[in-house]
């Protein structure tokens, strides 16, 4: 039970009124052509669906995150950590892309 306890905190993990996805997951989990998903995982705001792909070759790695609908975290952070540790430079969400990131 501590081993699927771990790989959940690794995945999905509440902590106060914040929702961390992939806080914990190694570099690489995420080279190039890889992917992490997660499907309907129960939180305190019900379920959370997120699938990341690595496309790391061609500069970028996507994500594509399903929040809670039952009530509303009031912060979701997703942690993407580049499997050679380079540094985000910007992030796009639906389609507005962001330049000054807290990398």
């Amino acid at each position: 039970t501590q081993f699927l306890r771990r790989l959940r905190m690794m995945l999905v993990w509440e902590r106060g009124d914040t929702l961390l996805l992939a806080f914990a997951t190694p570099r690489a989990w995420l080279q190039d052509g890889k992917e992490i998903a997660v499907s309907m995982a129960p939180t305190y705001w019900g379920d959370v669906s997120y699938r990341i792909t690595s496309r790391t070759s061609k500069h970028f790695i996507e994500a594509i995150v399903k929040p809670p609908t039952r009530q509303t975290p009031s912060t979701i952070k997703l942690r993407l950590r580049h499997p050679e540790g380079k540094k985000i430079t910007s992030v796009k969400i639906n389609g507005k892309t962001w330049e000054d990131v807290d990398a």
